[in-house]
């Protein structure tokens, strides 16, 4: 039998209709998955923009308090698929409160922001992961060897590599 995890969206626009629809189709595209999830709740800003989404979703309730999202005892993750500046503190509030946390990117506003998240995420019993579906597009994947080219030539000359 598979295992069925509640999840909560946060968010309904863009990416969190990505997210739903491959809710909707995770049996589908990885039948031997040892869990499935399922729609509880969605959660955003504007109450009449969440409540039509949540409807269109087939979500069983929606709010506009993330908040209320932790105290639900059949979330077992949430999807913070939420505008950029809303990701650190329900991500870190789901973290804390036992929840598994997938985060879009970018994580944080600031760097000092994503190291809060970080340490959040290594004190955290579930899993905490972020959405980077780019990584190995041929471009991403130049710039890391470009990245990793400069760092080295920089390690092996005490100086870092020259610009251009």
């Amino acid at each position: 039998m598979v295992r069925t995890l509640g999840v909560a969206i946060l968010g309904h626009g863009g990416i969190a209709r990505a997210h739903v629809n491959a809710l909707r189709r995770h049996a589908e595209a990885f039948p031997d998955a040892p869990a499935a999830g399922r729609l509880v709740v969605l959660a955003g800003r504007t109450a009449g923009r969440v409540a039509a989404a949540a409807q269109r979703f087939g979500a069983p309730w929606w709010t506009t308090d993330w908040q209320a999202v932790l105290g639900d005892a059949e979330v077992d993750a949430v999807i913070n698929a939420g505008p950029n500046d809303a990701h650190a503190e329900p991500s870190i509030g789901a973290l804390r409160a036992g929840k598994a946390v997938l985060c879009e990117k970018p994580l944080g506003r600031t760097a000092e922001e994503t190291e809060i998240m970080a340490r959040a995420a290594a004190a955290a019993p579930g899993a905490a992961v972020t959405g980077f579906n780019h990584r190995f597009v041929p471009a991403v994947l130049l710039a890391r060897r470009l990245i990793h080219r400069a760092r080295t030539a920089g390690a092996t000359t005490g100086t870092p590599p020259a610009a251009g």
